[in-house]
């Protein structure tokens, strides 16, 4: 008998050009039995995110090929998406930190992300 993967719930969606860091925190969601949409590019997120009809939270990296992770949270703020945003972050620097405080960025993430309890919190975070 083959194992059936139970996805419950609106999706975490998943926004970095890096394929290891998409497939990596894509897995580990997966074995809690939660949806995941990954996207390469922002304008591939804008393209299918408006046919979701939830979103349970957003993992953005802070710079992608085509919008910044601050483009793609005021981007839903505008469209009244209130999904919890994480900004994941390779080089934090104060300035960063303080406009996702100033935007009101639920949580900041460094990449690599090398603790997956961290990003786990983050998603199962009751609030959601």
């Amino acid at each position: 008998m083959e194992a059936v993967s139970v996805h419950l719930g609106p999706p975490v969606c998943i926004i970095d050009a890096d394929p290891a860091v998409r497939d990596s925190i894509a897995a580990v969601v997966d074995l809690y039995g939660i949806a995941v949409l990954s996207y390469s590019t922002g304008t591939s997120f804008f393209n299918d995110v408006e046919r979701l009809l939830a979103i349970r939270c957003v993992l953005c990296a802070a710079q992608l090929p085509d919008a910044s992770g601050f483009d793609i949270y005021r981007w839903l703020s505008a469209r009244g998406i209130d999904a919890p945003f994480a900004l994941m972050l390779s080089r934090p620097s104060s300035g960063l930190l303080r406009t996702a405080e100033v935007l009101g960025i639920k949580a900041v993430l460094e990449k690599p992300l090398l603790e997956p309890a961290r990003v786990l919190d983050f998603i199962c975070e009751p609030a959601h």
